[in-house]
Formats: C-alpha cells, structure tokens, sequence
C-alpha cells in the first residue's frame, strides 16, 4: 500500500527473520508496506542502489523493489503527459467560447431570416408566374393507336402543326377540318416523362398553400388512366407528382415542417363515397359537401390517412380503387365509372 505525501520518505519492509522464534507468521501479501511515500525525493538511481544492498537472505524484497522502480518510470512518464496536457488545455480558448457560440447562433438566426425573407418572396412571385400562364390550363394528349384499331385498318383523324405545339385539326368523316386550340399539345410519340414536366411546375404551390387539382377528362378508351397512373415501368402523373411532392417538401425540412394526408373520394351517379373509409367487404360511407367559413369544400367525416412516401400513398390508392365502381369497355374490362 502507497500514500503520497510532502513528509520524508519511509520504507518499511515486513518479513520473515529466522532468528526469531514464535514471531507472528505473516500473509503471502503483506512482505512490503510503503508509507507516505515521496517519489520527488527519491529517484530511480536511488531506489537501485538499495535493491543492490539487500542480501540474497532478505529474498523477497528484490522483486518488490524492481516493481518499485517500474511504478517510479511510469510516473515520471504520467507526470510529463500531464504536464504536456496542462499546455495544450491553457492554450485552449476557453473564455472565447460562449461568446463565440453566441455570435454563431445570431449569424444563423439572420441567416434563417434571410431565407425566410426571400422564400416568402420566391414563392410569391413563382405563383404569380403560374397566374400569367393561367390558374386553368387544358393540355390535349393524343394516344397512339393500338393493335386492333391498325389491323382493322384505321388511320388517325388527328393532325398538327410542326410549328405549333398548341394547335391541332381533326379531320371529320366529310373530310372538313376543324382546328382546336388548347394550352399545350402532347403528341402520340411523347411520353409520360413530357406530359408530368407540364405539370410539375404547380406541384410547389401545393406546398406553397394554394389548391391544386389535376385530372384527366375524355370518352373512355382515350388513355386516362394510363395518362395518370401509367405502369410500374411507366409510371403517370399521379406517381410522379407524388415523387416530386415528397422531394421538395424534404428539401424544405430544415425550416418547414410538412404534414400530408391523402383522402380518397368518389363521385358516381351523384353520389359521393369514402373509398378509404370502409373495406370492400363493407358498404362504402357516403358523403356531403360542406361549406367552410373561409369559402373552401368540406366533406366532413372523410378519412384523413397520414402518409410519409411515395409508396404509402401508392398504397392507399391501390385500396381504394378496389372498391370502386367499374365496368367492362371495348377498351377496358375494368373501365373506371366514376371520377376521382
């Protein structure tokens, strides 16, 4: 046992003399006992020399003191890492660092206040621009024609312009042409990719507050639900715009927090139904339209899902859509009946 002290240093050694008779027999760990030990003021060269003093008799004692010398080496070796951890802590900036902290957070405070400042004035004028283009715009899309139409050897009645993309003549049965116009042309050869850049642009000021709504009019066989929901290999606007919805409202995490619900709703035969509020074992629950104060349409008691991605959404849609009204077309045995 060792204690550090300021006092001098005593080495008491507890033994075995065989001189002595009827001494008391001490414990395997009780040969050596240092007391208030002082290691300033006794180095390793002299703690050697008293190793090499002790006769072979005393026997023990030996090993003790090469352990002795050990523990003086190692701390010597403490005492100078503390001494080198002693400098690096007074060279350590410590009374700068609340100051310091302080004067980053008011940076950042004026820098979130800065990009508040200036997404209130994005936003502003993108939704202004999507004004000037106009609050309702009609894209026309033309489908292909498929298998059955061309071996019954059907030719298409639509023609465009090369130089206008918002312009298009259908060519009547007399052979007269009537010309339509709409905001936007898409023709047979474009893509799902094409049609979803056209509506993109609206899908930031879902987030920016405002109401959107996108959807697909025309006879049946017309390519709608392709239009809109597309394929897994090709998906349509819904999916896409879903993609996009989740994308920016991510990028805005840092200093908006988005909560999204995804309801479901079908009108048929002037009727309207909760498609997400019963199972297609069950009745689906109908509804009726409410005015807000504000002005807006409420459909209370409406189910309200909480959706956290894409696939969650592609979820709930898949499980409406199985309670659905449908009904078997020339073009589709599942043609949809109602508008959702």
């Amino acid at each position: 046992m060792a204690e550090m002290g300021s006092g001098s240093c005593d080495l008491i050694v507890l033994g075995k003399d065989p001189t002595v008779k009827n001494e008391t027999k001490s414990s395997p760990n009780s040969h050596i006992e240092l007391l208030e030990e002082n290691t300033d003021s006794m180095d390793e060269d002299t703690i050697f020399s008293m190793n090499q003093e002790k006769s072979p008799a005393q026997g023990p004692g030996l090993p003790i003191l090469q352990k002795v010398v050990n523990l003086s080496n190692s701390l010597q070796n403490l005492k100078k890492e503390h001494e080198i951890l002693s400098n690096q802590v007074k060279s350590f900036p410590g009374h700068d660092i609340v100051g310091t902290l302080q004067l980053l957070n008011n940076e950042y405070e004026l820098l979130k206040k800065k990009y508040l400042d200036e997404s209130s004035e994005r936003k502003r004028l993108y939704n202004e621009v999507i004004e000037l283009k106009g609050n309702i715009r009609v894209f026309c899309r033309c489908r292909p024609l498929n298998q059955v139409e061309i071996s019954n050897g059907s030719s298409s009645v639509v023609e465009f312009y090369s130089s206008q993309d918002a312009e298009l003549q259908i060519v009547s049965s007399d052979s007269s042409k009537k010309q339509f116009k709409f905001d936007h042309v898409f023709r047979p050869e474009d893509g799902q990719d094409v049609v979803f850049a056209r509506t993109k642009p609206i899908v930031t000021s879902v987030l920016d507050g405002y109401n959107v709504c996108i959807f697909a009019y025309g006879q049946t066989g017309t390519g709608k639900t392709f239009t809109m929901e597309g394929t897994p290999e090709n998906r349509g606007v819904n999916y896409r715009t879903l993609e996009e919805l989740f994308r920016v409202a991510g990028e805005r995490g840092g200093v908006m927090k988005y909560e999204l619900f995804v309801s479901m709703m079908e009108v048929y035969n002037e009727k309207i139904r909760d498609l997400l509020g019963e199972s297609s074992n069950q009745p689906t629950k109908r509804l009726d339209i409410k005015q807000a104060a504000d002005g807006t349409q409420e459909f209370p008691g409406v189910v309200e899902a909480s959706v956290y991605s894409t696939e969650e959404v592609w979820e709930l849609l898949k499980s409406g859509n199985r309670v659905r009204s449908v009904g078997a077309t020339n073009a589709n045995e599942m043609s949809s009946r109602s508008h959702w």
